[in-house]
């Protein structure tokens, strides 16, 4: 049986050619893995919004910070469900560092009738407080990043403003934030490692990020992310449509660089998300339990 699946592969090979075969072998292995495209309506980033509101739409104030907010792809659909819902108490502190970007994001916010409730600030998020240099691919693009991308063409680099989540949150007064979102391309990690010590103070519930291939130039791997709530009261879980999916420690077959949003959720938050787990066996499968 051995011998035969050995044949199968190059036989299939053969018949379809080495790039279909790739690129049919690796839509299977991202549909497997639960790596789905980055779609907001469809990748299940709407229901965590969802899920916080829930739990948290009540409390006073509501604290999000979108970091990475870009033009307000993200933000712009929160502050529809909390008009939606008729929520008010809230305020969501948007980080976008580049000047046109920003500018963009600053003119949709205050479209919005509930514009009023953001915060909107110029700087990037980081590990330490200070100034950095930010590549820009696109303009108004969503892949600019303080770590280089050497595949990509830069247009220009920009002198940037950086501040971490702990110090921001300490001069803001803010005391408990229930919702994080960083999409940084890569330097999430360094954003994580910035807002230690609410962590090491529970007063972080959620917090979402982006991990793809960008992490390679930052030198990051998501097993950073599990060391990082490895002594903290968190559980690590990739966002999937309809549930979150919660690993209890890390494996090689995770490290794949394949674009998905993840949680670092408290663990008294869990209860208020639909949760699935499973683990690798000694072929390196996952299951679902």
């Amino acid at each position: 049986m051995g011998f035969l699946k050995t044949l199968a592969v190059p036989m299939v090979g053969e018949v379809l050619g080495r790039r279909r075969l790739w690129r049919f072998g690796r839509a299977l292995y991202m549909s497997a893995r639960g790596d789905l495209p980055a779609e907001i309506a469809t990748n299940g980033e709407l229901g965590v919004q969802a899920r916080v509101l829930d739990a948290y739409g009540r409390v006073s104030p509501l604290v999000i910070l979108d970091i990475g907010a870009n033009v307000g792809g993200w933000t712009q659909p929160l502050l529809d469900e909390t008009h939606r819902r008729g929520l008010t108490d809230f305020e969501i502190h948007a980080f976008e560092p580049v000047p046109e970007t920003f500018q963009a994001l600053s003119e949709r916010v205050k479209r919005h009738p509930l514009g009023g409730r953001v915060h909107l600030v110029p700087d990037a998020v980081s590990s330490s407080t200070g100034a950095a240099e930010i590549s820009v691919y696109q303009e108004l693009g969503g892949g600019n990043s303080i770590d280089d991308d050497p595949s990509a063409a830069v247009l220009r680099k920009l002198p940037i403003k950086t501040v971490t989540v702990d110090a921001y949150c300490s001069g803001n007064n803010i005391k408990t934030i229930h919702l994080v979102k960083s999409d940084i391309e890569g330097h999430d990690m360094a954003a994580l490692l910035g807002a230690e010590a609410l962590f090491d103070q529970q007063r972080i519930m959620v917090w979402q990020f982006e991990y793809n291939h960008r992490w390679v130039f930052a030198r990051r791997f998501l097993k950073d992310a599990f060391d990082f709530i490895s002594r903290r009261p968190y559980k690590l879980a990739k966002v999937l449509p309809a549930r979150v999916e919660v690993y209890d420690r890390w494996h090689p077959e995770l490290e794949r660089f394949f674009w998905s949003n993840y949680l670092l959720l408290h663990e008294t938050t869990l209860k208020n998300f639909t949760v699935s787990r499973g683990s690798f066996d000694a072929s390196n499968t996952y299951d679902a339990l």
